[in-house]
C-alpha cells in the first residue's frame, strides 16, 4: 500500500482546467495542495533532486489532442503523468511520462520519462496559497501553461499548429516587400449605406465614423517587411499606428497565405499572431521580373473591393 498522509490530502481537492486552441484540446487535471504555514516549501516540505508531481495525490495529468511543443520542445498528442525534477541551484525539468497511472510517490526514476524540458523557476512577490495551473497569454497558435505555489512561479511556452500558412522563408516573400501606397477611397460606403450605418448610433459613435470615411478618401501608406527570426510576413502604417495610438514602425498586420499571391491577414502584436481576420483578401498582380506591383483588397464576405495598392519605390 502507497502511504498517505491523511492531513495533507485531505485539502487537496482535484480540479481539471479545459482550454481550446486552434484544433488543439489542452487539459491539466491536478491536486491542488495548499500550503498551510509550511515553510520552505522546495528544499523542505518536497527535496531537491528528487522527481515531483506539480500537485497530490494521483500524479498530475497534461492531456493534449493534437501534436504540440512546450518551449519548442514537440510533445506529441497524448496523455502524460507531469513531474518536475527539481534542482537546488540551476534548471528544473519539466518531465512527461506516458504512464498516467502513478501516484504522487514513490517517484519515477528519470529514465522511464518520454520527453524532458528544462526550466527556470522564479521566486515573485505574490503569494499562491493553493497550487495553481493557469493557460495565458492564449494566441491563435499557441499561450503559456503558469504553475504558481507559494512564491514559486514557471511559465512554459506552449504551441500549436493554427493550421494556417504564415511561416515563411525571404525567397518566398522577397516580391512583397517594400512600400506600397493604399487607395481605401474604392471601398468607401454609398451614401445610402451611410446613412443606414448610422442609425442606432450615438452622436459621437456617428461622428468617429465619419472621420474614419473622411479618412479613407486620402491615400494610406504601407510597410511590407519581413521578421527573418519567426519567418512572418508583416505589414504597418504610420496613419494606422497614429488612429490606434501606437509608435510609428509599429506591425499591425501579418499575412497569411491561402494561395500563391493571395493572401488574409490577421492581427499583430508582440511579434505573435493575435487574431485571425476572416474579412479580407489580399490578392496580387506581378511584374515580368515576378515582383508584386499591385494589389486589390476584397472583402471575404461578398468579394466587395475594399482597397486598392500600388507599389511604390523605397
Amino acid at each position: 500500500m502507497v502511504p498517505i498522509d491523511a492531513s495533507a490530502q485531505a485539502a487537496s481537492e482535484r480540479s481539471v482546467l479545459k482550454q481550446t486552441i486552434a484544433n488543439a484540446e489542452i487539459e491539466i487535471d491536478y491536486a491542488r495542495p495548499s500550503v498551510r504555514g509550511r515553510n520552505p516549501l522546495f528544499g523542505g516540505v518536497e527535496d531537491w533532486d528528487i522527481n515531483w508531481t506539480p500537485g497530490a495525490n494521483m500524479s498530475t495529468a497534461f492531456r493534449f489532442s493534437e501534436e504540440v511543443t512546450i518551449n519548442n520542445v514537440d510533445v506529441e498528442a497524448c496523455r502524460y503523468s507531469v513531474w518536475f525534477h527539481l534542482v537546488e541551484d540551476g534548471p528544473w525539468s519539466l518531465v512527461l511520462d506516458r504512464d498516467t497511472t502513478l501516484f504522487h510517490v514513490p517517484y519515477p526514476a528519470l529514465d522511464s520519462a518520454y520527453t524532458r524540458i528544462e526550466f527556470q523557476p522564479k521566486e515573485i512577490d505574490f503569494f499562491t496559497e493553493t497550487l495553481t495551473f493557469d493557460i495565458q497569454h492564449i494566441r491563435v497558435d499557441g499561450g503559456q501553461i503558469h504553475f504558481k505555489w507559494g512564491t514559486t512561479f514557471a511559465s512554459f511556452d506552449l504551441g500549436v499548429d493554427p493550421g494556417y500558412d504564415y511561416v515563411f522563408t525571404l525567397e518566398e516573400v522577397e516580391p512583397y516587400l517594400g512600400n506600397w501606397m493604399i487607395y481605401e477611397s474604392v471601398g468607401r460606403p454609398s451614401d445610402e449605406e451611410i446613412e443606414e450605418y448610422k442609425e442606432g448610433q450615438t452622436e459621437e459613435q456617428i461622428k468617429e465614423m465619419m472621420q474614419y470615411f473622411d479618412d479613407m478618401m486620402e491615400p494610406s501608406d504601407l510597410r511590407v517587411e519581413f521578421d527573418s527570426e519567426k519567418g512572418h510576413l508583416i505589414g504597418y502604417s504610420d496613419r494606422w499606428s497614429e488612429m490606434m495610438g501606437q509608435e510609428p514602425g509599429t506591425p499591425q498586420m501579418i499575412f497569411i497565405r491561402k494561395a500563391q499571391g493571395i493572401f488574409s491577414t490577421g492581427g499583430y502584436i508582440n511579434g505573435d499572431l493575435a487574431s485571425l481576420g476572416d474579412w479580407d483578401m489580399w490578392e496580387f498582380e506581378f511584374d515580368e521580373d515576378g515582383h508584386a506591383n499591385r494589389f486589390v483588397q476584397r472583402a471575404q464576405r461578398d468579394d466587395r473591393v475594399m482597397a486598392e495598392g500600388d507599389r511604390v519605390e523605397d
